[in-house]
């Protein structure tokens, strides 16, 4: 009996337990309906029952050439190539299907262009750009800044923040393909950076606001003021955002940066906010072998790639390794030890 002549439920069962390179790479060549079975979300169900599930990490050189690869304990393969948009920001969300995604999103000339990469159909695709300057005479527009933009995602929704004023704030509607303006944010939204904990957006480190952290509820569409940070960030000549990221950690808020533990003297740390007890603890586990330029976090792994050893003091490491000689490491559930991974020559970011 052919694969294909089974029932669908037995079809399923039969696919969950493949490898993913393999559901992406050879059994879609084959015939229709198993190219169809493959992408469906009835087989992303019948995985996970069946705790056959997978995950891996994207990576690039995102502001120059078009190369990414998924990556995963055992190598990397490279994916179909990039359109050209140089990432300055890359998230991971989730599509209406309830399968992820990779949104990169750069601000250049007064709008916010995006594109988009399905790991199961190994494809990119564009979304409708976002315009920061809005309704504004040709005489004006030139006086106008957009530079402090950022782009982020919760769940499904891909937000901008800041624009034209640091108080906007857009949504992208993936049903419509098209942006909303939402109601003005009750602070200033300026290069600032922002992590998904438990179902809710947390903006931090924003230039106006460092010390202090800003909650989204999707649910009520509304900003709440969250904690202050547990000590000063360092700046320095350069600023916090090049040290400074953040990642879901058992649900909670968890920041990492190089904090003045003492006045003037900086210690890359990692603080996790509890709040049920409302206070700042020191996470349960050390920080990684690299300053996380990118953090991100799946199934429990939590994952940090950067090029510089976060060992060394901040001053004295700004001048050290270059992008090309950037890192990857991961830490497994119940572990104290940061495994690295290897990543393909030229990469930058990885999430």
């Amino acid at each position: 009996m052919a694969l294909t002549a089974l029932p669908s439920d037995c079809l399923l069962a039969c696919l969950a337990r493949v490898p993913y390179a393999d559901l992406r790479n050879v059994i879609p060549s084959t015939c229709k309906s198993l190219r169809d079975a493959v992408t469906s979300a009835a087989l992303r169900k019948t995985r996970e029952a069946a705790g056959w599930t997978e995950w891996a990490v994207f990576a690039g050189r995102y502001a120059v050439g078009s190369q990414c690869f998924i990556i995963t304990a055992l190598g990397a393969r490279r994916t179909a190539r990039r359109p050209h948009v140089h990432g300055e920001f890359v998230t991971r969300f989730s599509l209406s299907s309830g399968q992820d995604a990779v949104i990169v999103m750069e601000n250049e000339n007064r709008s916010m262009r995006a594109c988009v990469f399905d790991p199961r159909q190994d494809c990119w695709h564009y979304i409708s750009p976002l315009f920061l300057v809005q309704n504004v005479g040709s005489q004006l527009q030139g006086n106008i800044s957009t530079e402090g933009a950022t782009g982020t995602a919760l769940g499904s929704s891909i937000m901008a923040l800041g624009g034209a004023s640091d108080r906007n704030f857009d949504l992208y509607d993936t049903s419509q393909n098209t942006w909303s303006r939402q109601l003005p944010l009750p602070f200033n939204s300026s290069y600032s950076q922002f992590v998904e904990v438990a179902g809710r957006l947390w903006c931090y480190a924003s230039n106006d606001h460092l010390q202090e952290t800003h909650i989204y509820d999707p649910e009520t569409r509304l900003w709440t003021a969250g904690p202050r940070l547990p000590f000063a960030l360092f700046q320095g000549g350069t600023g916090v955002h090049w040290h400074t990221n953040a990642l879901e950690v058992h649900g909670k808020f968890c920041i990492m940066a190089y904090f003045e533990l003492i006045p003037e003297t900086a210690s890359y740390s990692a603080f996790v906010w509890d709040p049920a007890r409302e206070s700042w603890d020191e996470a349960p586990f050390p920080v990684p072998p690299v300053v996380g330029f990118e953090c991100s976090h799946i199934d429990g792994h939590l994952i940090v790639s950067g090029h510089l050893p976060s060992d060394l003091g901040p001053d004295t490491m700004q001048l050290g390794a270059s992008d090309d000689d950037s890192r990857l490491f991961v830490l497994s559930p119940g572990s104290t030890e940061w495994a690295e991974w290897r990543l393909p020559d030229g990469v930058e970011r990885a999430t």
